[in-house]
């Protein structure tokens, strides 16, 4: 008797109960289920490709005839790979149906051969959907009544809790820097021992020492320093990939995770940076450009009659004033210098068109006075921080 092979295509990002139940009906109708997570490089997610299939391994290990692999192309492709005669897909609204409608007749076309076959969401998962999931974690809400426990725990790991800034300090000792985080950690009715790890992108060789010493003393537990050695996800396509910071590191896999690629990350810092990806996730290279707070500060110093002024930008670039001179000079200076940059950059990916993203400390301030910014993602570095974590757990 021929073997009943069905496959079940989908984004899953992330797998919801809803998805369970189409999977668990689905075992019981066919011989073989494969679930086949898309990896669809215009669909921007929130889990890559791989996280995906292993949450949704995970989730359906109990079904012994349901397996879970990747695909990219035409479902009817896939389901031809996997000896499959039939492609499974769950229904819960009308607007469900017009869609399938389309894609079902596409596809009978494309392979006659092949049969649709749809189920309807249980009554109890109708209003339940991948993106209403992501929208209620991103709240803080609670999801354990729409998610398997794996996706709840993963989806919890990644809310940001508080970000703070301080002032760097080369010479400050483990014990300095503990007092000040614990101290941090308090505002939000956390301590040193509700820490599972610490983390460190720095470029300030003391206090990576420091860093890694509190996570010894204070933490019991090493460090994860990034650099040569740990694993990244991302291949450096410059000259010496060593020279690389781990904070352009960070920018480049958080950004084509979030965002895709291509894309051009502006981290507006002690330094600016512009980090070049493609649109496969590599580190592309990029600029270096004297920080904003630096350009201005080097010259207060230097000009004797010229004072410190703030930096906004005045409301119009002829200055009436010395203070609205400095102002449009700085800022709007400053302004003609990125997208000048930004200009010469998009030109060298064409015929790519790059997504322009900005973080940093001053991110909020340029990027309106921009033309080319789309957006101001200022926990970029801290999200591929936390991605560098995953990856070596």
């Amino acid at each position: 008797m021929t073997e009943r092979v069905a496959i079940y295509p989908g984004s899953f990002d992330p797998p919801t109960n809803g998805h369970l139940d189409i999977v668990e009906r689905s075992s019981r109708l066919f011989d073989r289920v494969v679930v086949g997570v898309g990896r669809n490089l215009a669909k921007k997610t929130v889990f890559s490709a791989d996280e995906r299939i292993e949450l949704m391994r995970e989730a359906c290990a109990k079904y012994r005839n349901v397996e879970v692999t990747s695909f990219d192309g035409l479902q009817v492709d896939f389901a031809h790979a996997s000896a499959a005669r039939f492609i499974v897909r769950g229904i819960r609204a009308l607007s469900d149906f017009e869609f399938e409608f389309e894609m079902a007749n596409m596809n009978r076309t494309l392979a006659a051969g092949i049969e649709m076959v749809y189920l309807m969401t249980a009554p109890e998962y109708l209003f339940v959907s991948a993106s209403r999931v992501k929208e209620l974690a991103a709240f803080g809400a609670p999801i354990e009544k729409f998610v398997p426990p794996n996706v709840a725990k993963r989806l919890k790991s990644q809310k940001l809790l508080a970000t703070w800034r301080t002032a760097t300090e080369a010479n400050k000792t483990e014990d300095e820097l503990a007092i000040t985080l614990d101290a941090l950690l308090a505002r939000e009715d956390l301590s040193l021992d509700d820490v599972d790890a610490l983390v460190l992108g720095s470029v300030v060789p003391p206090l990576t020492m420091s860093f890694t010493r509190l996570a010894e003393r204070y933490l019991d537990r090493p460090a994860l320093v990034i650099g040569p050695g740990v694993k990244t996800g991302v291949r450096l396509r410059v000259d010496n990939p060593a020279e690389v910071g781990a904070d352009r590191i960070a920018n480049t896999l958080a950004a084509h995770r979030r965002y895709g690629g291509p894309a051009i990350v502006v981290d507006f810092g002690t330094t600016t940076n512009f980090d070049v990806v493609s649109a496969e996730g590599d580190f592309l290279g990029g600029a270096f450009a004297p920080g904003l707070e630096a350009s201005a500060e080097s010259l207060f110093l230097r000009a004797a009659r010229l004072f410190r002024v703030p930096l906004t930008p005045p409301a119009a670039a002829i200055g009436k004033n010395t203070a609205d001179c400095l102002r449009s000079g700085i800022m709007f200076g400053y302004v003609g210098l990125v997208e000048g940059l930004l200009e010469r950059l998009i030109a060298e990916l064409r015929p790519a068109t790059p997504r322009i993203l900005a973080t940093g400390g001053l991110a909020a301030t340029i990027a309106p006075l921009t033309s080319g910014i789309e957006k101001v993602d200022d926990d970029l570095t801290l999200e591929g921080l936390r991605l560098l974590w995953e990856l070596n757990a």
